[in-house]
């Protein structure tokens, strides 16, 4: 009788557990697909500068997440995040929320809220907007023939350009820092730097990035580079006393927010363009 009792007690015991599991299975496989995103899995999709009204300035890193699925008749649900560095020197995550208009991405509270609606960008906190008529910076002066005047009369310096190596191609890209100013006296944040092929990729072997302010008779010409005035504050300690003396208040302003950041998208904006 044990012999008989000992089989059918294991028998009920695998029974048992196999459909434990199978229940267990159908029920991950009922789970919503829009419920399993693995919040881990974001990619950078575009890294944009702001410049907001009383000089205030936002960098927003947005990310997208990679491995966000959805049913077919599911209504599809924001997934994104936005990372921001304000002028002020806070930081901040926000995921990207539900909004009728624009791309809206909220703290959980709803207390912060960064908001793109078509060219205006804002921030709101505590239901007061203190980052308003936010633009994108813009990189160029709008006008290839004064770019490239510029670029090449630049090159032409000693400072900030320089050339230590045979074989080496020097370049310079700069950034307005007065959006919208086509006119001289220009503001720019420039970078030059010298560069050098090896094993198929461009290296940099050395640069400056640093503000200038660059002048041009007001006169019709074809840019002649003789022509060209720059002003480039000293380095060490005199620095800070010199950019005060060379920008208004509102660009030194924008030259203490995040200069690292911005240097580092010239950069890469250099290498390539020199590709």
């Amino acid at each position: 009788m044990k012999k008989i009792i000992l089989p059918l007690v294991t028998l009920i015991l695998v029974l048992t557990i196999f459909q434990f599991w199978q229940q267990k299975k159908q029920s991950n496989e009922n789970i919503p697909t829009s419920t399993k995103v693995d919040a881990t899995e974001f990619e950078l999709s575009s890294e944009v500068y702001y410049s907001c009204d009383s000089g205030k300035q936002i960098k927003a890193d947005y990310y997208k997440n990679t491995v966000f699925t959805k049913e077919s008749d599911e209504i599809p649900f924001p997934n994104g995040k936005a990372e921001l560095v304000l002028s002020d020197g806070r930081r901040m995550t926000l995921p990207q929320t539900i909004s009728e208009s624009g791309i809206r991405y909220a703290s959980e509270d709803e207390s912060i809220v960064f908001w793109n609606k078509g060219e205006n960008t804002f921030i709101i906190e505590n239901n007061k907007e203190t980052y308003n008529n936010c633009t994108e910076r813009v990189w160029t002066l709008r006008n290839k023939y004064i770019e490239k005047a510029i670029r090449n009369f630049l090159l032409s310096q000693k400072e900030p350009s320089w050339k230590n190596e045979t074989g080496s191609n020097n370049l310079c890209m700069f950034q307005n820092l007065v959006p919208g100013k086509e006119l001289f006296p220009l503001y720019l944040w420039a970078r030059c730097g010298e560069y050098k092929k090896e094993n198929g990729q461009i290296k940099e072997l050395n640069g400056t990035s640093i503000p200038i302010k660059i002048d041009y008779p007001k006169e019709l010409s074809y840019y002649d580079l003789s022509k060209f005035s720059i002003s480039i504050p000293t380095d060490g300690s005199l620095y800070e006393e010199d950019v005060k003396r060379i920008f208004s208040q509102e660009i030194w302003n924008r030259l203490r927010f995040e200069s690292e950041p911005l240097n580092e998208k010239i950069k890469q904006e250099t290498l390539k363009y020199s590709k």
